[in-house]
């Protein structure tokens, strides 16, 4: 229904010769699929839009995605809702829905590449993304090497209230300094929603049977809560979310890299069963050559994972 309504505002802009604001502050995208929906992910957008100007398409697919950014120069994007739908072959991406509440996750370089033509570096005006799901590294990563400067994510699980008290405070962080001159300001204020996060009080409820002058422990900490959850005990596993600013480019490269390689390294090993096996230790390229030049045998496989401290 909201993607149908944002097409129709479209059609409608064209045929009036109408023209919306030359830029949108925060474009939201907000998906909560049939089959397992989320209570919390509109609201996400809405308290994000209290801070912030903010466009709001509650579900949508990559072509709505698409046409959202297109129609006027967006300077933020947030998506609310399944960051780790399944797409092929174990990839997790973006679990975009149709208008009936159907999923349709496109692939996850679709969605990276899609935003990385709108940022600076392409001639765009997004400059921030945050990717408010669970497990959504990957998708971040390819986000980041595709233009987009600053990319908040969440590396683990995400315990679905901490998600949106998290995102509430950094669109609020983000709107505080939003007007002051010089850097972005998104390191201080991913610092200042964590900061936040951290030091929720729980909430007095009539199921603890709280005394009046009764201590609150913290709500949430900051840990992945698949390691070792405490069912019932405060503070609870809120999840582990990061930030990536220009300086982690080569590091994503790399991380996407080994994960892309080691299943096909693992694959030829399995297959090639060697017939010698030595563990070396080379610290220098000439120390590579020579050792190759050593081997005795011409038609040996020589299988190498190196990491050279500094270079690319």
């Amino acid at each position: 229904m909201a993607a149908a309504a944002a097409r129709m505002a479209e059609a409608a802009e064209e045929r009036t010769g109408e023209t919306a604001p030359v830029r949108c502050e925060l474009a939201v995208l907000a998906c909560s699929p049939r089959r397992a929906p989320l209570d919390n992910v509109v609201l996400e957008g809405l308290e994000a839009s209290l801070h912030l100007p903010a466009s709001v398409l509650c579900d949508g697919t990559f072509n709505d995605l698409r046409r959202l950014l297109g129609r006027r120069a967006t300077q933020r994007f947030l998506f609310a809702g399944h960051a780790n739908a399944r797409f092929g072959s174990a990839r997790l991406t973006l679990g975009l829905t149709t208008a009936d509440g159907r999923l349709a996750p496109p692939p996850p370089l679709a969605i990276a590449t899609l935003l990385g033509r709108h940022s600076p570096r392409h001639g765009g005006a997004l400059e921030f993304v945050m990717y408010n799901g669970c497990k959504s590294e990957r998708i971040a990563l390819l986000t980041l090497l595709s233009g987009v400067d600053y990319v908040c994510y969440w590396r683990t699980l995400v315990e679905t209230t901490a998600a949106r008290f998290l995102c509430a405070a950094l669109f609020e962080a983000v709107a505080a300094r939003r007007h002051r001159a010089g850097r972005p300001c998104y390191q201080w204020a991913f610092d200042e929603a964590c900061g936040a996060l951290v030091g929720e009080p729980r909430p007095r409820t009539v199921q603890w049977a709280d005394a009046p002058n009764a201590d609150l422990p913290m709500r949430w900490e900051m840990r992945d809560p698949e390691e070792g959850p405490q069912l019932g005990r405060y503070p609870l596993p809120a999840g582990v979310p990061v930030l990536l600013t220009p300086r982690d480019r080569k590091e994503a490269a790399r991380t996407l890299l080994r994960a892309a390689m080691l299943p096909r390294i693992a694959l030829r090993a399995w297959v090639c069963r060697a017939r010698e096996r030595r563990a070396l230790r080379i610290r220098t390229r000439s120390e590579l050559l020579m050792t190759l030049a050593r081997r005795q045998i011409p038609h040996d496989a020589v299988l190498i994972i190196m990491q050279m401290a500094g270079q690319p």
